[in-house]
């Protein structure tokens, strides 16, 4: 199999992020004209310059919000949603395992059973089992103790290890399309939270401008895009996971394969 061309695999992803950031920046700038178009009409649109000057200082614009989205998007999803990183702790997970919360005090350090940590990512026991089986063979091989359950710490090494082995041989690409997919749907929900205080904002300040669209209806389906692209966060996390399993475990008996077939022309050359 050929490897990774890094260069490539770069530009692809300098191109999903510039993308993700050029889009949400611009679909932010649209939600705010749509619930406050007087707030542009009295900044944006009354620069007296060339039109192309305004286009440019918008696309400027719009990727500078973009990448402020961004950042709140992966700050948010680190101390707020944890869906990546939840999804990236449990996926070898069983349901006999339970959650354990450590309390520090001074010298003192208390271990709390707190409730079982669903596993968000495998739900077939027989895949699961299989995929436990490869963790424990990479665990292993660099000579990491292991026992029963895996902790949080070497679940994280086996996911960073898995992803380093499908981008080795050249597979990575599915994976960063749908992390892309998922940046960006972090991005809309931040978006989508953003818009929901600036439309309390307007509505308790009497600066309606809703196109003729109920305050009321406008508000609902702020909302309910919030809880779709919260969904679409979870779904394509999980997605890209079991691609990273599905590559991992496809790599795993071609390696496996070929190993027996070099053994079977030793054994013959014997």
């Amino acid at each position: 199999m050929e490897n990774i061309n890094i260069d490539t695999f770069s530009e692809q992803l300098g191109i999903y992020d510039f993308f993700n950031v050029i889009v949400s920046g611009a679909i932010m700038g649209m939600l705010w004209y749509f619930i406050w178009p007087g707030f542009f009409e009295k900044t944006l649109f009354k620069i007296k310059v060339h039109i192309s000057v305004v286009i440019i200082f918008a696309i400027i614009l719009c990727y500078f919000i973009g990448m402020i989205i961004q950042e709140i998007g992966s700050i948010a999803d680190r101390y707020i949603f944890h869906i990546k990183d939840n999804m990236r702790k449990t996926f070898l997970k069983t349901e006999t395992e339970k959650a354990i919360k450590k309390i520090r005090f001074k010298n003192i350090e208390i271990q709390i059973k707190v409730g079982k940590r669903k596993n968000m990512v495998l739900f077939n026991p027989i895949r699961l089992n299989m995929c436990r089986k490869y963790a424990t063979e990479i665990l292993q091989k660099a000579e990491i103790e292991c026992g029963e359950n895996f902790s949080e710490e070497q679940i994280q090494y086996i996911c960073a290890r898995m992803e380093y082995r499908i981008s080795y041989i050249g597979k990575g690409g599915k994976m960063e399309k749908l992390r892309a997919l998922f940046s960006m749907a972090r991005s809309m929900l931040v978006c989508m939270i953003f818009s929901v205080f600036l439309w309390i904002y307007i509505v308790a300040t009497g600066k309606i401008h809703l196109w003729g669209i109920s305050h009321e209806i406008c508000g609902i389906l702020i909302i309910l895009c919030s809880v779709i692209f919260y969904y679409r966060m979870r779904k394509t996390m999980r997605y890209m996971l079991l691609i990273m399993i599905g590559h991992y475990e496809a790599d795993y008996y071609s390696r496996n394969h070929a190993n027996k077939e070099n053994t079977v022309g030793e054994k013959m050359k014997k």
